[in-house]
């Protein structure tokens, strides 16, 4: 019996010595050796790349920032704003759009390419750019109310009665995605699938209405304002994994080098010349793709 108890004691004796041992080599001794050898050949980056202007901290060269001025350069979508908030007296805090600013992180919604969110979401931003692009105010863009309107005119005519009969049958529109669905069925139209489908592939959106709405703001064509939607490079309408990618792709860098150089008073060509100075080449030549620093390029068109 001592023996067993001796030979439990010896190699429970020897489990907390290596455990303790491995702890001090893998969590202090390992980091503290690359936190020192990473100090001493790569200072800059080990201190996290921070980018500095008259001796002051702007930003980090690798953590990518929210610009919203016309003669500054934007950059991709983010879910998290890259973490720019304003605050107020009474201390809220909330993003640049006016939602509420829920404290530091990262990351995107993760939505799949069939999610409705996400199209809701790259449309929005599709409209905000143009409307943007073209001096439109986008508070005076239509939106859930107009797009109630513009449906319940369309199924007042597939059903051949009047704006107020259909008002009149549907006494309780749900605020969602079966508005149309509902309004069908209180105008006596087929409700099945099929019918539904066809409806729905016909009807107003608000996408296409927001559309309309800044061809007309900016006296302009429709034609116009889907070319300027499809000149628009993937990767400006969509958000990084992290939420805080600092790069933009040149071709998205060049879609706004006209709006910038009309806002800040410098020439195409200066812009494009300070694109180039900080545009990324692919690693070792083969890897990954050519990118544009938004937050070095803001910073030398600010200076």
């Amino acid at each position: 019996m001592k023996d067993s108890v001796k030979r439990a004691l010896h190699g429970s004796r020897q489990a907390v010595v290596v455990t303790v041992v491995l702890m001090l080599i893998c969590g202090l001794l390992f980091p503290l050796l690359l936190t020192g050898l990473s100090s001493l050949i790569f200072p800059h980056q080990a201190n996290g790349s921070l980018i500095t202007v008259d001796g002051m901290t702007v930003g980090a060269k690798n953590v990518g920032q929210e610009f919203t001025e016309d003669y500054y350069m934007w950059s991709r979508p983010s879910a998290y704003h890259y973490n720019v908030y304003v605050e107020d007296e009474e201390g809220n805090q909330t993003y640049t759009d006016g939602t509420e600013f829920p404290g530091l992180g990262s990351g995107s919604n993760n939505y799949a390419p069939s999610n409705p969110a996400l199209i809701e979401r790259v449309e929005q931003d599709v409209v905000n750019y143009v409307a943007r692009t073209l001096k439109v105010d986008t508070s005076e863009l239509p939106g859930e109310a107009e797009l109630l309107d513009a449906q319940m005119t369309y199924i007042a005519e597939k059903a051949n009665i009047s704006v107020d009969q259909l008002k009149q049958q549907a006494a309780d529109i749900p605020d969602d995605s079966e508005a149309l669905a509902y309004l069908a069925e209180a105008a006596g139209l087929p409700t099945e699938e099929k019918d539904l489908e066809a409806l729905a592939s016909e009807a107003p959106t608000l996408y296409q209405l927001q559309k309309e709405s800044i061809a007309q703001a900016a006296n302009t064509s429709i034609e116009e304002v889907e070319d300027i939607i499809s000149s628009l490079p993937t990767d400006l309408m969509t958000a990084s994994g992290s939420g805080l990618d600092p790069h933009i792709s040149p071709a998205s860098a060049d879609i706004q080098v006209p709006r910038i150089a009309e806002a800040s008073g410098l020439s195409e060509e200066e812009i494009r010349e300070i694109i180039s100075r900080h545009t990324g080449g692919k690693v070792l030549g083969i890897f990954g793709e050519d990118t544009v620093n938004v937050l070095e390029v803001n910073i030398e068109i600010g200076q």
